[in-house]
């Protein structure tokens, strides 16, 4: 594997990354790690180091999902919260958690430091708020998790099918790398609104749009015509009724109260 001079950082994570495994070969007759370098190593040459890892994870997850999927669940597992005495009075909180709600914690963190205006230091103003908000919030009983808390800033992708429970693709926290699809669709249920991305056949962007669902179940990409139809502010004697199967079928009630199946095409994937 040649890296360009300068990049070490970008070699280590494209190395640390790099799918493992005895099933390394895919349908074409391909090492997955050919087809894994052919993909990363190219791109490495030509950006930083954290965008190396992130798109080095991300391939690794889609040439072994499967394995991705059964690692993120056993690495669940581990979470952990230990304390490491320092020196001088100071020790070392260590969470061991979920990616996705690492940075969900991080963030606002830093968010809130920022806005502080004082003479500590970001990292200072930082630590303070960590200790304030656990020593003063209610946690969370009934999943052990308040996923509700969280209100991301960033991208986390999904495939429609995969947020549809079709299967379990790995989504993806832009700019980190893969996370498990069932965190994703707990957080995709969560959101406020969706980006859009209307993909062609080559998986080429055709059209981007932002929706707004109003439930759970509400997660089915209708054209200009149909989705009034469903609208609240429609006159319930003209209103049209849907919900959506767990396999993602569409079953619309007329109203004269007549039922017609829709079976969409996957075409879009959320961001």
């Amino acid at each position: 594997m040649n890296v360009r001079s300068g990049s070490q950082n970008s070699a280590e994570g494209i190395l640390e990354e790099a799918p493992t495994g005895d099933h390394d070969a895919d349908d074409d007759g391909l090492t997955l790690r050919t087809a894994y370098e052919h993909d990363v190593v190219p791109y490495g040459c030509e950006t930083t180091a954290p965008r190396t890892r992130a798109r080095a994870r991300a391939v690794t997850a889609a040439l072994r999902p499967v394995a991705q999927e059964q690692a993120h669940r056993e690495a669940r597992d581990e979470r952990e919260v230990s304390v490491r005495p320092t020196s001088d009075g100071i020790a070392q909180l260590i969470g061991v958690i979920p990616e996705v709600l690492a940075y969900a914690i991080f963030d606002p963190l830093t968010a809130a430091a920022a806005a502080m205006d004082d003479d500590r230091t970001t990292d200072q103003r930082r630590a303070d708020l960590f200790c304030d908000l656990l020593l003063t919030a209610m946690a969370s009983t009934a999943m052990g998790i308040d996923l509700d808390a969280i209100r991301p800033t960033g991208q986390v992708t999904i495939a429609a099918s995969t947020l549809a429970g079709r299967d379990d693709a790995m989504a993806e926290l832009d700019g980190v790398g893969p996370i498990h699809p069932d965190l994703a669709r707990s957080l995709a249920g969560r959101a406020l609104s969706f980006s859009r991305l209307f993909l062609d056949p080559d998986g080429m962007v055709t059209n981007v749009d932002t929706y707004v669902p109003s439930s759970r179940c509400n997660l089915a990409c209708f054209c200009t015509s149909h989705h009034p139809l469903k609208h609240p502010n429609v006159d319930a004697r003209h209103r049209w009724t849907v919900g959506q199967q767990p396999e993602g079928t569409l079953v619309w009630a007329s109203p004269l109260g007549r039922e017609y199946v829709d079976t969409p095409e996957l075409r879009v994937m959320f961001v």
